[in-house]
């Protein structure tokens, strides 16, 4: 297996490649998903897809990317197995050593952000999936700016599909970042993002983590707003442990442009 990143077999030549452009909520990032589509993926039959464990130093962090990517593809028609139930599946095939595939798929994830395809048919047998779904963190923080009320949340996130016989159906990785204060998103009230105005919430207490968990929640005061299909509560950001909103907001909005790339799209009703 190759450890460079998208390089492909010969088999795979033909790929077709896709920047997607995107631009932050106020400007402040441009971002450029990388993506790769086998040009055929679309006749290959899955209907079941198996979602390995993410990547991620962040426990936390790792369940929110798993959580969002179930909310937001799974009106896509597939049905979708946990991590949670794959992972008591992997540690069923070792029972000396419960864990080793799991953290040899992890550690080659880490590496290649693709699982070696030569173990994938045996795994997806037994998961009784047509396809296996891989996800890593590449980036997942939340950088103070200048005003430091104000901060930048950073998610990078890499992900891979292969089907039951091995074969790479879909690569994409990308960045999305956004702009909140004290780790609620502002939204530009107005057309486009440039020279709208910039609607802030009004902010008592609270207290987040650099990984962006809410230690203490604050209250919210006044409209925050609706950017992008996702609405910013206006009383409060959530209780103890929940993840900050820019950090959902960040990912809502990754998601929605690789929704738009993803090639094993279902008509509704299957």
């Amino acid at each position: 297996m190759s450890r460079a990143p998208y390089r492909l077999s010969s088999a795979l030549a033909s790929a077709l490649l896709i920047a997607v452009l995107a631009r932050g909520a106020m400007g402040v990032s441009r971002t450029a998903d990388r993506v790769w589509i086998r040009p055929d993926a679309a006749r290959f039959p899955v209907t079941r897809i198996a979602v390995l464990p993410v990547v991620a130093e962040d426990v936390h962090a790792g369940r929110a990317v798993e959580e969002q990517w179930l909310l937001q593809f799974i009106a896509d028609g597939h049905d979708w197995l946990p991590s949670e139930v794959c992972g008591q599946t992997m540690r069923a095939l070792s029972p000396r050593r419960p864990d080793s595939t799991a953290r040899a798929i992890e550690n080659q994830v880490f590496h290649a952000e693709l699982p070696d395809t030569t173990g994938v048919p045996p795994l997806a047998r037994a998961l009784a999936a047509q396809a296996i779904l891989t996800l890593k963190v590449k980036r997942w923080e939340r950088v103070v700016e200048a005003d430091p009320t104000i901060t930048t949340a950073y998610v990078e996130l890499a992900a891979a599909l292969v089907d039951s016989a091995g074969h790479v159906l879909w690569r994409i990785s990308g960045e999305q970042r956004q702009l909140s204060k004290y780790g609620i998103p502002q939204v530009v009230r107005g057309e486009g993002a440039i020279g709208g105005t910039i609607v802030e919430p009004t902010i008592q207490g609270g207290a987040m983590s650099s990984s962006g968990q809410l230690i203490s929640a604050p209250t919210v005061l006044g409209v925050v707003g609706v950017k992008g299909g996702v609405t910013y509560q206006t009383n409060a950001a959530g209780n103890t442990g929940e993840l900050a909103p820019d950090f959902e907001a960040a990912l809502t909005k990754l998601y929605e442009r690789w929704q738009a790339v993803y090639p094993l799209r279902r008509r509704a009703g299957r």
